[in-house]
C-alpha cells in the first residue's frame, strides 16, 4: 500500500496518472475500508492527437494536468465492459470510473453514459461505449515545457478486441 503525502485538507494522488514512470504504469485512487476505489465524478473534454481530435480525461501528473485519450474496446458488448472484467486486461486498460456524473468540457453531455463493472463501480460510456485509459501512454515534451500523450495505445490488438481513440466526439 502507498500514500501520498501533502497538504493537511489537500488531497494529492488522487486520480494521479503514471503511464510512464514504471513499475506502476496507472491510476492512483483513494480507497475504501472494503478495497474499492473512491473515484471522483471526472471531465470529459478533448485533446488533439496528431491531426485529430479526441475524446480524453484531464488527470493529473507529476508534471500538471494532461488530458489523456480514451479509447473504446472492439470486444465490448452493449451495456457490458468486457475488458473491466479481465484483470490483466483492466490492468493495461484502466477503465474511466466515476463516482457520479462526469462533466463535460467541448463535447456534448448527450452521449456521456454508464455502465456498472466488476467492485460495483461505475465506468463511463460515450454513445453506449466503455471507455478506458492506456496505462503506458507514451508522452511528448513540447517546446513549451508541457507534456502531450501520443496515442500509444490505438490500434492495439489484445483480449479478443481492438483499442481505438474516440475520434471527433
Amino acid at each position: 500500500m502507498f500514500s501520498f503525502d501533502g497538504v493537511p485538507g489537500v488531497v494529492f494522488g488522487e486520480g494521479f496518472f503514471e503511464p510512464g514512470l514504471p513499475p506502476w504504469h496507472g491510476i492512483w485512487w483513494l480507497m475504501s475500508p472494503g478495497g474499492s476505489p473512491l473515484p471522483w465524478a471526472g471531465t470529459l473534454t478533448t485533446t488533439r492527437i496528431g491531426r485529430k481530435t479526441v475524446l480524453a480525461s484531464p488527470d493529473l501528473t507529476v508534471l500538471g494536468w494532461v488530458n489523456f485519450p480514451l479509447y473504446t474496446f472492439s470486444a465490448d458488448k452493449p451495456g457490458k465492459a468486457v475488458c473491466s472484467a479481465i484483470a490483466a486486461c483492466a490492468r493495461a486498460w484502466p477503465p474511466m470510473i466515476t463516482g457520479g456524473s462526469p462533466g463535460t468540457i467541448g463535447v456534448p453531455a448527450s452521449g456521456v453514459g454508464g455502465v456498472t463493472i466488476p467492485g460495483n463501480l461505475d465506468q463511463v460510456t460515450w454513445k453506449g461505449h466503455p471507455l478506458y485509459l492506456f496505462a503506458f501512454e507514451t508522452l511528448r515534451l513540447l517546446p513549451n515545457g508541457k507534456i502531450a500523450p501520443q496515442g500509444s495505445g490505438n490500434g492495439i490488438t489484445a483480449f479478443g478486441g481492438t483499442f481505438r481513440l474516440v475520434v471527433n466526439p
